[in-house]
């Protein structure tokens, strides 16, 4: 699989940083956090840090990845790490069945496959 930032900097695209829209966010892997099937860019080592310390405080609405539900995370969702991805579930159940088979839940990489 390509990294996401391949298409990204192809098609000329520049994304602000999720911490602080008024500068662009860096397009390389280091720079970039995965929550649940959402990927989030910063603009520096410094917002990374400020990111990855309350997540919640800058993520938007996420897909829970069992139900696909659409919702806004907050401190009451069941929240766990897999594969350096925090995830976040709509409801505690939908984090037990992710738990017996995480496999059946990637993340869509629609026009992502490598070769």
């Amino acid at each position: 699989m390509q990294s996401p930032e391949i298409f990204l900097v192809d098609l000329g695209l520049s994304v602000p940083c999720v911490v602080d829209p008024s500068r662009p966010a860096l397009l390389d892997a280091r720079h970039r956090v995965f929550v649940n099937w959402e990927t989030y860019y910063l603009s520096s080592d410094e917002n990374l840090a400020k990111f990855r310390a309350d997540p919640l405080k800058y993520v938007g609405t996420v897909t829970d990845p069992v139900t696909r539900e659409r919702f806004r995370p907050d401190r009451k969702h069941t929240r766990l790490e897999h594969e350096g991805r925090v995830i976040w579930f709509a409801k505690p159940e939908n984090a037990a069945r992710f738990r017996a088979g995480p496999e059946a839940y990637v993340p869509p990489m629609i026009g992502m496959q490598g070769d």
